[in-house]
């Protein structure tokens, strides 16, 4: 092919000839044209597919970035009824022990992370708790909180885009309703526990039982679409990451104690579970970290309950 412009080839079968001589298909005059018009065409459905992926990262940038409006005024909520739409169902998960982490080899460490999740190591939960069957929705969120942060908007579906810090704001609004339980996220523990429900292995999620990168559209679903788990609860793995109350550490599980293991006294990011349906693949063990103050556009986080003292 010419490189100097004074040269370039004045008609296509100089070009064709050109080609032709270098070993390059198409030869003729008319695979040249029907080649150029068919990347043409493909340039063009690229560019369309970007364009449909920026104007929805724009929107999501924009709906996190903005902020919230002021919180509906205090004392106009009702009691009874209307405090399922606001706690949502919960589940008691029963005292227990479980094996946490994993002890894979580094063949799967490639997308499992491995590092952080070793040593597996024994944990006792001694204590019963309530978890959320699903994920905090929508339209739990936007009653106590007078907003929604989400980008993918629906009622039924898990309220995202919502940092650490935003969930604390949500259940100490909560906890003010004084309906006899305290509210907060699970310790990281507790979430595994309740993920695995009694299975020994790490299973992976499945088209059954999550929404993940071959299902999801690359949008968040209404919760409980799909299979729950042993103990009953949905959308455990993909659809949104779960927030934990957990401070992150990679190397916690070399000095984790057996009992209800708290997590970290301290640290910069906090734990989150779960995978998302932008995640190729997700399991009980598998470990992320976020600041507390991001807020995630898939992220979100399920209610743990405890009777008052």
């Amino acid at each position: 092919m010419e490189k100097d412009p004074a040269a370039r080839y004045q008609t296509a079968e100089a070009m064709a000839q050109a080609l032709s001589s270098a070993g390059t298909h198409p030869k003729t005059p008319s695979e040249v044209f029907h080649a150029i018009e068919a990347d043409l065409s493909n340039l063009a459905e690229t560019a369309r597919v970007l364009e449909q992926q920026i104007a929805s990262l724009k929107t999501r940038v924009a709906r996190a970035s903005a902020p919230p409006p002021a919180p509906p005024q205090k004392g106009k909520r009702s009691t009874g009824s209307v405090q399922k739409l606001e706690a949502g169902p919960f589940v008691r998960i029963p005292p227990g022990e479980f094996t946490m982490g994993t002890q894979y080899g580094a063949w799967r460490s490639f997308w499992a992370n491995a590092g952080d999740e070793r040593p597996a190591h024994h944990v006792r939960i001694r204590k019963a708790f309530e978890i959320g069957v699903y994920p905090v929705t929508q339209a739990q969120w936007e009653f106590m909180m007078g907003f929604n942060p989400s980008g993918d908007r629906g009622t039924k579906r898990p309220v995202e885009s919502v940092s650490w810090n935003g969930a604390q704001e949500y259940l100490l609004r909560l906890n003010a309703l004084g309906d006899g339980y305290t509210y907060r996220l699970p310790t990281e523990a507790e979430w595994e526990y309740a993920a695995r429900a009694g299975s020994v292995a790490d299973p992976e999620a499945s088209r059954d039982n999550a929404w993940l990168v071959g299902n999801s559209d690359d949008i968040t679903h209404d919760v409980g679409q799909k299979q729950p788990n042993a103990w009953g609860l949905y959308d455990m793995l993909g659809n949104v990451w779960e927030w934990c109350q957990d401070w992150y550490d990679a190397s916690y599980y070399r000095s984790s104690p057996v009992d209800d293991p708290p997590g970290p006294s301290n640290g910069i990011t906090r734990v989150i579970r779960g995978g998302c349906f932008r995640d190729f693949a997700a399991r009980p063990a598998k470990r992320n970290c976020f600041s507390p103050g991001l807020r995630l556009m898939s992220g979100g986080f399920r209610s743990v309950r405890q009777p008052r003292d």
